[in-house]
């Protein structure tokens, strides 16, 4: 058996000098509504585009403020909580270690006076409850007198004409306002952000 190569005729086929040339305008027509066509497509996949960009950022935009005033929130929060535990130190461990060392910090604050004073005669006026811790720790020649009307956080030094008082209780409420004020301050300017 032999193959032979087929050959296929088309018969509606026609010679290229039978085909009709296409006309000008025919062609401009189909380029213009074309290139239309495709401008449009264009424009609207841009404008889709942008409309989604414009949402993005809009979104992103909105988590950055929410992210923000969280932010702001635990800021607030963190040092509200900084503030109560530095109050609580100050309230629990600054008066016992007061109490503790009072007597040396009176002593050591006459001490100065004395050597400022140069031989004035100092008197250390205190509570009744107070003049056994501070007897202790004064100066030798320095006699410690009690004094009624000063409240137990109260002492009072004088030498010749000048007095100075110290007053633990005007010191813890100034140590406070020092430390305390300050960053409530600080705190209620973070509020406002």
């Amino acid at each position: 058996m032999n193959l032979r190569t087929l050959h296929l005729v088309d018969f509606e086929a026609t010679d290229d000098a039978q085909r009709p040339e296409p006309s000008p305008n025919k062609t401009t027509v189909a380029e213009k509504s074309y290139e239309e066509g495709f401008r449009d497509g264009v424009a609207r996949a841009t404008e889709g585009a942008n409309q989604q960009s414009q949402q993005i950022l809009a979104g992103v935009s909105e988590a950055l403020q929410d992210h923000a005033l969280l932010l702001a929130a635990q800021r607030t929060e963190n040092i509200n909580q900084m503030l109560e535990l530095l109050e609580a130190m100050l309230d629990t461990l600054f008066p016992p270690l007061l109490a503790r060392h009072y007597g040396e910090v009176i002593g050591a604050t006459t001490q100065q006076i004395l050597t400022r004073c140069h031989n004035d005669s100092i008197t250390v006026h205190a509570n009744a409850k107070q003049l056994k811790g501070l007897a202790a720790h004064l100066p030798e020649g320095i006699a410690a007198t009690p004094d009624n009307t000063l409240g137990p956080a109260e002492v009072r030094i004088t030498a010749d004409k000048r007095c100075f008082q110290i007053n633990t209780d005007e010191l813890m409420t100034e140590l406070r306002s020092a430390v305390l004020a300050p960053a409530a301050t600080n705190d209620r300017m973070a509020a406002h952000i």
